[in-house]
C-alpha cells in the first residue's frame, strides 16, 4: 500500500510542477497570468490563451497554496488573476473565449470573438476563491 501511496504522490506532486512551472502558464511579460489550452506537440508550440483555464488555474492555485501552503502557488493565482482583471477592464464586464496566438492555428477557429457563459463562470469561481483565501475585495468586485 505504501508503494502506491507514495507512487500517487509523486504524480502529484509533478502535476503540481508543471502547473506552477512549465511553459503552459505565461510568468512573463504582458500576458503574465495567462495560461494556454494546450501545446500543439507536432510544433512544440502554444497557439492559444484559453479564459476558461485561467480560471481553473487560479482555484487550482488557491488550493495548492490553502492546503500545501506554497507560496509560488499563491504567487501564481494573484497573477492569474491580475490578468484576468486587466482583461475585465478592457473586455468589460465579460470575456471572450481566449486569443490566438499563431495565426496559423484554426484547429478551433476564431474564439476571440465569443463570449461563453460557462467560462466566465469558472472565472468568476477562481475569483470567489481568491478572495476567500485573501480577502482581498478586488478579486470579490471583479467576480461580482
Amino acid at each position: 500500500m505504501s508503494d502506491i501511496f507514495d507512487r500517487s504522490h509523486q504524480i502529484f506532486s509533478c502535476n503540481i510542477s508543471w502547473l506552477l512551472y512549465s511553459d503552459i502558464r505565461i510568468k512573463s511579460g504582458p500576458d503574465r497570468g495567462a495560461m494556454y489550452g494546450w501545446k500543439n506537440i507536432d510544433t512544440a508550440t502554444y497557439p492559444f490563451i484559453y479564459n476558461e483555464i485561467v480560471g481553473y488555474s487560479i482555484t487550482a492555485f488557491s488550493w495548492i497554496y490553502a492546503e500545501l501552503g506554497q507560496v509560488a502557488a499563491l504567487d501564481a493565482a494573484k497573477d492569474a488573476s491580475y490578468w484576468i482583471t486587466k482583461n475585465i477592464e478592457r473586455y468589460g464586464d465579460l470575456l471572450p473565449a481566449g486569443r490566438k496566438e499563431d495565426d496559423t492555428f484554426s484547429q478551433k477557429g476564431d474564439l476571440s470573438n465569443l463570449i461563453y457563459a460557462f467560462d466566465n463562470g469558472i472565472i468568476m469561481v477562481g475569483l470567489l476563491n481568491l478572495h476567500k483565501l485573501t480577502g482581498n475585495l478586488r478579486f470579490l468586485n471583479y467576480a461580482e
